[in-house]
């Protein structure tokens, strides 16, 4: 599981939002949506977005430390 869908998933149970219900307000099958959660399937922008949206999650990029 990558760090994203570790977040993901910790909001989910921090906001009582099932995985199904999850699934339809960003507009994914169920199926698809565990796949995502469990690495099975790569989060892409759109998607990474609308998660972000519904859990109301800000993303912020940082240069790496000696980059």
């Amino acid at each position: 599981m990558d760090k994203f869908s570790e977040v993901v998933v910790e909001q989910l149970k921090d906001q009582k939002i099932s995985i199904p219900d999850f699934a339809k307000q960003i507009g994914f099958s169920a199926t698809y949506t565990y796949n995502l959660l469990n690495g099975n399937k790569r989060w892409n922008a759109d998607s990474t977005a609308m998660a972000c949206k519904v859990l109301k999650l800000e993303i912020e990029f940082k240069r790496a430390e000696g980059a």
